[in-house]
C-alpha cells in the first residue's frame, strides 16, 4: 500500500501562525502533525508515502529529508495548487493514479 499526504494548502484558517510555519508542521504533544501521520501510515502497513507540498514547501521538504521513517518518504511540489484530483493526478507516476482508473 502507497499513501499521499495532501499537505498543500495555504492553511488560510490558522494565519497568522501559518505565515512562518506551514499546517503540516504544527506540532501536536511536541511532534509534528506531518510526523504522526507518517508514522501512522507506517504502522498500519504502508510500504511508501509521498507528501504534496506547495506553501512553504521548502520547510516540509527539509523536514522530510531529515528524518528516518523506515519507509520511502518523498515529496512532489505544486508550483500552483491542483486540488484533491488535481493532486493525485499529479503524483500518478508514484502509483496513485490507479485509484480513479
Amino acid at each position: 500500500m502507497k499513501a499521499l499526504i495532501l499537505a498543500a494548502g495555504l492553511g488560510t484558517r490558522l494565519l497568522p501562525y501559518t505565515r512562518m510555519t506551514p499546517k503540516p508542521l504544527f506540532p501536536l504533544a511536541g511532534r509534528p502533525l506531518l510526523e504522526r501521520h507518517i508514522l501512522q501510515l507506517r504502522a498500519a502497513g504502508c510500504e511508501a508515502v509521498i507528501v504534496n507540498t506547495h506553501h512553504l514547501h521548502e520547510q516540509i521538504e527539509a523536514f522530510i529529508a531529515s528524518g528516518r521513517w523506515g519507509i520511502p518518504v518523498s515529496t512532489r511540489r505544486e508550483t500552483d495548487i491542483l486540488g484533491t484530483g488535481g493532486a493525485i493526478r499529479n503524483v500518478g507516476d508514484f502509483g496513485m493514479s490507479a485509484l480513479f482508473s
